[in-house]
């Protein structure tokens, strides 16, 4: 069975406390993922990530038919990615952002307000 995961919020996630699934578990779990950057600090954009050689053997095809993948900005995404997950920073950044959050939905609640999602999720959506 095939599973695809999708990135969007990919470095929150896997900086919320009580998560047990790991940068190197999603490398070895998914078919591909889909790995989003720009919350995270990156310069341009996001990744599509195939961790098995030979799942999907046409998609560098398909993309050499739309752009050339070794253009001038497909290298700065992929030097801006590379940096991010060198030495931890995306999960440092994330980190972060998590407990901002937090701390967002703890003053919300102090003005009598109640959280729409639990916090981890999205802490910022709230109901009076």
């Amino acid at each position: 069975m095939r599973l695809y995961v999708d990135g969007a919020r990919l470095a929150y996630a896997v900086a919320a406390p009580g998560n047990d699934v790991s940068l190197a578990d999603l490398a070895a779990l998914p078919t591909p993922f889909y790995i989003g950057d720009t919350k995270c600090g990156a310069l341009l954009g996001e990744a599509v990530v195939f961790p098995k050689p030979g799942t999907c053997p046409h998609f560098f095809t398909l993309v050499k038919r739309r752009r050339s993948p070794f253009s001038p900005r497909e290298w700065s995404r992929a030097s801006s990615l590379r940096t991010l997950l060198d030495d931890g920073l995306y999960q440092q950044i994330c980190a972060q952002a998590v407990t901002q959050a937090a701390r967002v939905a703890q003053a919300l609640q102090a003005c009598g307000l109640r959280a729409h999602a639990p916090a981890g999720d999205q802490p910022g959506v709230c109901r009076a």
